[in-house]
């Protein structure tokens, strides 16, 4: 574990580029399809794909999401700036969350992001 804490520490930025690109294009597609209702679904690292594109829409933007179906996903809200916190809180109404325990993938990218988010959080300090 404090191995892999010390590499997110030394390698990672946040957000990463996956999650940029995620944002980039959830907002083109929403450009492209203007009279579009989008339902969104991720798994895993599409979840926190999803999280993090969410949290960059503008209100707007926010109005051509239907509902946002995320499974076993790792929570990045602790990780989000406070107005990209903002942006998550007033659309998690559409956000449905689902978890399933014995998921494995999901128990060993959360012990990694749990890391990596007190690593964060001890920067801010």
């Amino acid at each position: 574990i404090l191995v892999a804490a010390s590499y997110l520490k030394k390698t990672q930025e946040f957000p990463p580029a996956q999650f940029k690109d995620a944002a980039k294009h959830l907002k083109e597609t929403i450009r492209k399809y203007p009279n579009a209702k989008i339902d969104l679904y991720g798994h895993s690292l599409g979840s926190m794909d999803i999280q993090y594109a969410l949290s960059t829409l503008t209100e707007e933007e926010m109005r051509h999401i239907g509902t946002v179906h995320i499974y076993n996903g790792p929570n990045i809200y602790p990780l989000l700036p406070k107005e990209q916190q903002a942006r998550l809180d007033s659309a998690k109404y559409k956000i449905f969350n689902h978890i399933d325990h014995k998921d494995t993938a999901y128990l060993a990218v959360k012990m990694l992001l749990v890391l990596y988010i007190i690593l964060r959080l001890s920067k801010r300090k």
